[in-house]
C-alpha cells in the first residue's frame, strides 16, 4: 500500500468516527505533491464544524487553518498566518 492510499483509509475512518475532535500528524508528509493537494482537499471537507490539531512542516496547508501555534527554539507564538507573518518577518 502506498503512503497516498494509507493516508486516504485513515481520512476515511476519521470521516465514519465523525468524532468533533480530529488529530492530524503530518498528513501529507512523504506524498508527492498531486497527491499530497488531493488530500489537502478532502480534509478540507473533513475539518468542516470540528476542532482540529495539525502538525505539520508544510507552511502552505498550515496557511489554511484559522490559528496556529508556531514554535520555535524561543518558544511559541499563537495568531492567524497575517499575524505570525509580521511578528517573524525578518
Amino acid at each position: 500500500m502506498s503512503g497516498g492510499e494509507a493516508q486516504r483509509i485513515a481520512i476515511a475512518r476519521a470521516w465514519l468516527r465523525q468524532s468533533p475532535l480530529l488529530l492530524l500528524d503530518e498528513p501529507t508528509a512523504h506524498l508527492d505533491p498531486l497527491t499530497a493537494a488531493d488530500i489537502e482537499t478532502t480534509l478540507e471537507e473533513l475539518m468542516a464544524n470540528r476542532t482540529v490539531i495539525v502538525v505539520t512542516h508544510d507552511p502552505g496547508f498550515a496557511s489554511r487553518m484559522d490559528r496556529m501555534i508556531f514554535l520555535t527554539s524561543h518558544g511559541f507564538s499563537t495568531g492567524c498566518e497575517t499575524q505570525l507573518e509580521y511578528r517573524f518577518a525578518d
